[in-house]
């Protein structure tokens, strides 16, 4: 059960290359510059990879995969992915409880609630050789040839847990607890993300103070002034004023600030 022969690295950046033209075309330039978080902030932020329009952002957590070509020792549905597949196919790990999955899996509830607009997903080539990333990176394939598994395709679900898949899209395999599920291509999942933007209205600010109260309003840290409240909250007020050409600044003063 070898790894994939390329790194991460080389991978997530032909991903992230096809994902912005893919975002110039249909939802608009990048507003900056594609964000890579270090090892550490990674931990904290989920994602791999953020690359960002007016209103839309694309947070990618890349997954070099298992290529299982072979049986390997003793095999039970609940921990081996050849019991299931029988044939050729790959593989991922997702440790649930891991910040990584919790922020990531954060995101996509956002997504879902029109709080912030689209997608957040994991990534994982649906190929294994360098042949085949050399392939599909000079004929600008590599988004369809990667499977995008949810973060919630492991709702309800602790500890450790295998995706197993044997193309882009279609089903897909969830153990130590076998589950069925359906996953998409990340070409198709940003296409149905862009869709959905052109179809629905975010909510009004009233609504998601309503649904997320402010914890804080005002705090005094070295002589700055911060908003603490849930996050995503200035981020929101900041996106909101760029649709309108406008800018989000916040104001206060010194006195209002002191108990």
């Amino acid at each position: 059960m070898p790894n994939a022969k390329f790194s991460e690295f080389t991978y997530g950046y032909a991903v992230m290359r096809e994902t912005e033209t893919f975002l110039t075309q249909h939802a608009g330039a990048l507003t900056k510059a594609p964000v890579q978080p270090s090892l550490i902030l990674e931990n904290t932020v989920g994602y791999d990879a953020k690359l960002v329009t007016v209103d839309f952002a694309v947070l990618l957590q890349f997954k070099r995969p298992f290529d299982r070509t072979t049986h390997g020792g003793r095999c039970t549905p609940s921990r081996c992915t050849w019991c299931v597949w029988r044939r050729r196919h790959y593989r991922i790990k997702i440790e649930t409880a891991e910040n990584q999955h919790q922020a990531m899996r954060g995101y996509e509830d956002e997504i879902d609630k029109n709080y912030r607009r689209g997608l957040a997903c994991y990534v994982t080539a649906a190929y294994s050789t360098v042949a085949d990333h050399d392939s599909y990176f000079t004929s600008h394939s590599i988004l369809e040839q990667s499977a995008a598994p949810l973060p919630s395709l492991f709702d309800g679900l602790v500890g450790e847990h295998s995706f197993s898949y044997d193309c882009p899209s279609g089903q897909g395999v969830v153990v130590s607890e076998p589950r069925e599920v359906e996953h998409t291509s990340l070409r198709d999942q940003l296409a149905f993300a862009v869709d959905d933007v052109a179809e629905t209205e975010a909510p009004s600010l009233a609504t998601f103070v309503t649904e997320n109260p402010v914890t804080q309003s005002v705090r005094l840290d070295r002589g700055a002034y911060d908003v603490e409240s849930v996050p995503g909250a200035v981020s929101y007020l900041q996106d909101s004023a760029a649709l309108l050409g406008a800018a989000f600044v916040l104001m206060g003063h010194k006195e209002a600030a002191r108990p």
